[in-house]
């Protein structure tokens, strides 16, 4: 269960670090992805500003076209790239 999954962790020891690292090279990723993404973030904040329920409404497709483009640059395949380029396992 959970319980075990969450001690084995807290035993392995070293793997913590692997498990650090992994989500650290995410991370960038990720923050490399908002700075591409830059001008639809920038347009959907724009859109936004100011609204409430309806940024639902007036701002879907500046969403999409935000989350389009941040799916396009965090990928499966970018993070295994970025994985290997930090020299770890494809395992983690």
């Amino acid at each position: 269960g959970v319980k075990d999954e969450a001690r084995d962790v807290r035993i392995a020891g070293p793997m913590k670090l692997e498990r650090r690292l992994v989500e650290a090279v995410r991370k960038q990723m990720t923050a490399d992805a908002m700075e591409k993404c830059q001008e639809t973030r920038d347009a959907y904040v724009k859109c936004s500003t100011g609204r409430t329920i309806s940024v639902a409404f007036y701002c879907r497709s500046l969403f999409k076209e935000f989350n389009e483009c941040l799916k396009l640059h965090t990928t499966d395949e970018e993070f295994a790239r970025r994985k290997a380029d930090a020299g770890l396992s494809s395992s983690v």
